[in-house]
């Protein structure tokens, strides 16, 4: 046991630059009791912690204070400080992203230990998929837009195949079924609890009058009221993608908690051509949207990062945007615009006292980084919850007696840690 710990703080020295590289460090036990409270300005978060809390990966009874990191630095920087340090080399890229994550940071240090990661309740040989699919292609109405909405599929099914997902495009072929129909028969067949996150992305126009907002599709158009019928029973997480024309009554008609909604307006008198969703799937595809460098491309970057790629078109041509994309993930039927956002930090607060958005869309991703790919959905699923139930309680330290609120804090971070880390005694 004493040879598990000598090995342990052997690998957490070079970890002593933390502050700087935006990693996970533990330190030595300390004597004091003193709390403290650190941002992760990364992904806009912040987490509360007491440094006796006992997190330790080793097999041991020690106890060492979790450091949780700041917001990750340029590599110039940590390059910097590591030659002022006197290291040969500092820390790879691929490392300070890999332990980003306080929590999820331990399973770096498990493998190192021990060669392997296991985590807990292997998966089953037949895996589910990660995500189910429905890509939806309207109709053109004009053959310059013919080619756009084609490439967006396309973009969308080379990102799906190159993960484990289950996909469907209606709109490019001509079947028996209405593409109306094809929709509703996907949708209606769904499994309603699933952990798998549904995706259905529109790509093509969207009408609006007062009485109805429209899916433009070949034959038969599919309305809000009836598409939000279809999706009542869906209680699994949901992502809903509107890249066209008057799109944000959508939001207005489909949110609720657990369901991420992105539109490419922001009221449904913006009828003009909108570029934002093939844009979208571009950045889905190449996965050039990754602000915080941690080898996956969240909805709420790809958001931000198509919303600047649309505003740089319009300034560029000298035009007047026609086209203003919301996001909405808080379930409060109501868009925030991406000038809230820089990357995936949030820059705006809202007015009132409600969670503003942004949150869940940072935790989905169609293409999973290495390690995300290690949890099932079931475990995803499960760790996105107490990560909220997390952000919410944080939200309540003003108001909550001290002793209560830490003791809930740790049993937060307990069952946190269970996902990531399996039983100590089976290393």
């Amino acid at each position: 046991m004493m040879a598990l710990e000598k090995v342990g703080r052997l690998i957490l020295k070079p970890l002593k630059i933390r502050r700087l590289c935006g990693g996970l460090g533990i330190s030595r036990p300390t004597t004091s009791k003193r709390k403290f409270e650190t941002v992760d300005a990364t992904v806009g978060r912040v987490r509360d912690q007491r440094s006796r809390l006992q997190l330790n990966p080793f097999g041991s009874y020690a106890k060492y204070r979790i450091i949780h990191p700041g917001r990750r630095p340029e590599a110039t920087q940590c390059s910097s400080f590591a030659r002022e340090k006197g290291n040969a080399r500092a820390p790879s890229r691929a490392f300070t992203a890999s332990i980003r994550h306080p929590l999820r940071g331990l399973l770096l240090i498990n493998s190192l230990l021990f060669g392997s990661i296991t985590l807990l309740g292997e998966q089953d040989q037949q895996e589910p998929p990660e995500h189910e699919l429905l890509v939806i292609v309207g109709a053109p109405g004009e053959d310059r837009y013919e080619a756009g909405f084609k490439a967006a599929a396309s973009a969308w099914k080379r990102a799906a195949d190159s993960t484990h997902a289950r996909m469907e495009i209606v709109g490019l072929d001509t079947q028996d079924e209405s593409d109306f129909e094809r929709i509703e028969n996907w949708v209606t067949t769904l499994d309603t609890e699933s952990p798998v996150p549904v995706w259905i992305i529109y790509i093509g126009h969207g009408t609006h009058t007062q009485k109805r907002t429209l899916l433009n599709l070949k034959g038969a158009d599919l309305d809000s009221e009836t598409f939000a019928t279809w999706l009542e029973p869906i209680k699994r997480p949901l992502v809903f993608i509107h890249g066209g024309s008057a799109s944000a009554p959508f939001i207005n008609r489909l949110s609720q908690p657990n369901r991420i909604l992105i539109t490419a307006t922001r009221s449904g008198e913006e009828l003009n051509y909108a570029r934002f969703g093939e844009r979208f799937a571009n950045v889905i595809e190449s996965r050039d949207g990754d602000s915080n460098q941690d080898g996956q491309v969240s909805l709420l970057e790809a958001f931000v990062a198509t919303a600047r790629s649309v505003e740089l078109f319009y300034e560029e041509a000298g035009r007047l945007a026609s086209e203003h994309p919301l996001i909405d993930d808080n379930g409060d039927q109501t868009g925030t615009p991406a000038d809230w956002f820089r990357g995936e930090r949030l820059v705006k607060e809202p007015e009132d006292d409600r969670m503003p958005d942004g949150f869940r869309s940072r935790q989905i991703a169609l293409i999973a980084s290495e390690q995300e790919s290690r949890l099932s959905p079931e475990k995803r699923l499960a760790r996105d919850q107490l990560e909220i139930e997390l952000e919410q309680h944080r939200s309540l330290k003003k108001s909550m007696n001290e002793s209560e609120y830490y003791q809930k804090l740790e049993t937060i971070l307990r069952e946190l840690s269970k996902i990531y880390l399996s039983d100590t005694n089976d290393s």
